[in-house]
């Protein structure tokens, strides 16, 4: 339900302006129209807005968000001596909290850089492993290793040239030779790896000469671990991967430290500080109106008599207030607050992920908590899937990380496996045929992998009825706004509806044929309606919202494939019997089975409202309520 919005607007003396924006604060209810973009920043606010976007950057580094434990005696205990009007109070401020941020953008930095380093440990591992028997069996001899990118073109050719290098040079040693081995990396598609073992007391640079020559390059280990010798390498990798976690699981203490042991007080700090921000940034807005101010706003009017008397209560006659209805011409610009029962109220994320409706438009929250959970459920169709989905949503609905969009998840979850159990029930499926099998359960209605028909046409007298509700709604709103055009088109494409349905009834032999003439009349009437309320434009829309109607039928399509697919899974057992192979693939399957019929229930459910349903009467765009509150409010709302 769209709450009604009143306009209300305070007078004061310059004297209480800024215990009356605190009070306002407090009550947060009042949606401030106050352009405060183009008001210049004070020295103050400025310094206060630097202060809370680097608390918020200190307490996103930490991890912090323990938001719901930020009580108001916590709050108040943290407030106290903190005036930011002082200069001394907000150079203190600056002082501790640019301490405590360049304390912990060190410790950040110097986790990053062992990160790295573990990570360039790590990659020369990879790059050192295939090599590991050829070093291990070089060092146990004494002998020199060394170790070169080169290109695959000459990497063939490599111990070739090499050999006759050396053996031009007088130094080859049939007793003790030079080997080699090569090594293809998949992390490059151009250069090898090629090792090279040769005697203690070789020239390792001639070796190095020629391979860079041909277009090769001595392989190099992270600087830190650069040593000498290979040997040397490889002992200071092993030493490397030894000290290296440690410091990082050292550092990754003393950050958690840090947050267990200031981030509620920091979270707390970041708070209060928001909250004056925005008392001082709508102060320096109020400023230039001298010694009197003039502030207005829309709050909804169920709380306009106890925000009224707050106010009078809080400053007896240093006030005056004014409200009013908000007039036809401004309904663009008033917000839109929603307010539904609590059944209901978790399926505002549907309307909020699309947009929310403008003021004095319609709320579709109501009847997507009826018709989503309905068919979601009747796609889903199988009692012991709703068994599992039931306990996957009562786990989110008792989460106290996430916020309110995981709660909300959580309760929509639960509708949609109430309503699977009972169709569940309906069509006779638990986990497939496993009720049928083992405790005999036949289906209350039809069994839907075998009657494919009748769950057809079901989707589509449920679809038929779904549009018409829609269609009925927008002709209402039409009807409510004086749009004649509107609800002209909305009404006749009813009456196409209906016509066509008596049709298909007469067709169907399930009324008499005498009514035909009533389905013309239907037919006739709805399409000069269409015609002239919105003309061909309006007949194209007419014909689209019929083929509308046939849309869902994908609720019997998609439904018909899971129960097809449970059943499946049984035959597993059959083929395989009650052995370990059988009931792994069947449980496999009915895994599958259970996340797609769960994901694409829900993807479906939810087009059939935003696509077919809601094009028949939602308006969206409205303004956002945004009232002027406590940031603890906001923040307590999201995280508990």
């Amino acid at each position: 339900m769209i709450r009604r919005m009143i306009r209300l607007s305070v007078w004061g003396t310059e004297v209480s302006r800024v215990d009356v924006l605190e009070e306002l604060q407090r009550l947060g209810v009042l949606h401030v129209e106050m352009g405060t973009e183009g008001a210049p920043l004070g020295d103050t606010l400025r310094r206060l807005k630097i202060l809370c976007a680097t608390l918020q950057g200190i307490l996103e580094a930490l991890r912090w968000d323990r938001w719901e434990l930020l009580s108001d005696e916590i709050l108040d205990r943290t407030s106290l001596g903190l005036d930011v009007g002082q200069e001394s109070t907000l150079v203190g401020l600056e002082k501790s909290v640019e301490v405590f941020r360049n304390r912990l953008a060190g410790l950040m930095a110097e986790r990053e850089s062992y990160e790295e380093t573990l990570r360039s440990l790590k990659r020369m591992q990879r790059e050192l492993a295939p090599f590991e028997n050829f070093f291990r069996e070089a060092l146990s001899k004494n002998r020199m290793a060394l170790l070169f990118w080169v290109p695959q073109a000459s990497a063939g050719r490599m111990g070739a040239m090499i050999r006759d290098a050396w053996t031009r040079k007088g130094w080859w040693n049939d007793r003790d030779p030079l080997r080699f081995h090569r090594h293809t990396q998949p992390s490059t598609e151009r250069d090898e790896l090629f090792a090279v073992s040769l005697p203690a007391d070789s020239e390792g640079s001639v070796l190095e000469e020629l391979v860079l020559h041909d277009g090769g390059a001595s392989w190099r280990p992270t600087p830190a671990f650069d040593r000498d010798s290979m040997a040397e390498v490889l002992r200071a990798m092993e030493d490397g991967f030894q000290w290296v976690p440690r410091r990082l699981s050292q550092i990754q203490q003393e950050i958690d430290q840090a947050r267990d042991e200031w981030g509620m007080r920091l979270g707390a700090l970041f708070t209060l500080l928001s909250e004056k921000t925005e008392v001082k940034t709508l102060e320096n807005a109020l400023a230039a109106q001298g010694s009197l101010f003039h502030l207005e706003g829309w709050l909804p009017e169920d709380r306009q008599e106890d925000t009224v008397a707050a106010l009078q209560r809080r400053f007896p006659k240093k006030l005056f207030l004014f409200w009013r209805q908000a007039m036809e011409d401004e309904w663009h610009q008033v917000p839109t607050a929603l307010r539904n029962a609590s059944l209901f109220a978790p399926f505002e994320i549907f309307v909020n992920f699309f947009s929310s409706p403008r003021y004095m438009g319609v709320d579709p929250t109501v009847l997507v908590g009826i018709f989503f959970p309905l068919f979601a459920g009747c796609i889903v169709g199988d009692a012991g899937y709703a068994l599992l989905l039931g306990a996957v949503g009562f786990f989110l609905r008792r989460r106290t990380a996430g916020g309110a969009v995981i709660r909300s998840a959580g309760a929509v979850a639960l509708h949609v496996a109430g309503w699977s159990f009972i169709w569940g029930v309906v069509f006779g499926e638990y986990f497939g045929d496993v009720g049928w099998r083992l405790l005999g359960l036949s289906p209350l209605w039809v069994d839907r992998a075998h009657a494919v028909m009748p769950l057809l046409a079901f989707s589509v007298v449920l679809g038929g009825g779904h549009i018409l509700i829609g269609l009925g709604i927008g002709c209402f709103d039409a009807l409510r706004h004086r749009h004649r055009h509107r609800w002209m088109e909305r009404l006749g494409t009813i009456f196409l509806i209906l016509g066509l349905a008596f049709v298909g009834a007469i067709y169907a032999a399930l009324i008499p044929e005498r009514a035909f003439l009533g389905a013309l009349i239907l037919l006739g009437g709805g399409v000069a309606l269409i015609l002239v309320g919105g003309g061909m434009g309006g007949m194209v829309e007419g014909v689209e919202a019929v083929g509308n109607v046939l849309s869902y039928v994908r609720i019997a399509a998609i439904g018909v494939s899971s129960a097809i697919l449970a059943s499946v899974a049984s035959t597993f057992v059959d083929l395989l019997g009650v052995s370990v192979l059988g009931l792994f693939m069947a449980l496999s399957i009915h895994a599958l089975n259970i996340v797609l019929a769960v994901f694409e229930s829900g993807l479906h459910a939810a087009r059939l409202h935003y696509v077919e349903f809601f094009s028949k009467f939602f308006t969206g765009g409205g303004k956002e309520y945004d009232p002027f509150q406590r940031r603890r409010e906001v923040l307590w709302r999201r995280h508990s």
